[in-house]
């Protein structure tokens, strides 16, 4: 039979799920610097998986925290961990949200419709210099 792991070996063990996942959406967000197309597809799915572990994580952080309220020394700083985790589980599981829209709405392509738009470069009218000293006098 399995030894029952206490509290804080359950938080240590979800606090080593959440590095490895924050590893894992840093790699993704490396490869997303690069040009090619496969690269960029395989960022997206490795945020995705990254973030997911992150969030889940940090859900079971704060229920694993939430559970220390009776024993804990200090009340309002158990809650404000426990909110601060679920903010966390929140961020993070939006950014799979925004990791699996932006598969959803990739072209055959692999790249989402909104990254091949190209913002056309700021046209500036020169003034000749003859003017633009008149108009400093």
């Amino acid at each position: 039979m399995a030894k029952k792991l206490s509290i804080e070996e359950q938080l240590a063990a979800y606090a080593w799920l959440q590095a490895i996942g924050t590893n894992i959406a840093a790699v993704g967000q490396t490869k997303s610097l690069s040009k090619s197309k496969k690269q960029q597809d395989e960022a997206n799915k490795l945020s995705i998986i990254g973030n997911a572990m992150q969030s889940i994580a940090n859900a079971a952080q704060a229920e694993l925290t939430a559970a220390q309220r009776s024993t804990a020394s200090n009340k309002e700083s158990n809650e404000l961990t426990v909110i601060g985790n679920l903010l966390q589980s929140v961020g993070n599981a939006l950014q799979v949200v925004a990791g699996v829209e932006d598969l959803h709405t990739s072209g055959s392509n692999g790249r989402s419709s909104a990254r091949r738009k190209t913002v056309p470069p700021v046209k500036r009218k020169t003034v000749p210099a003859a003017r633009r000293n008149k108009s400093r006098s």
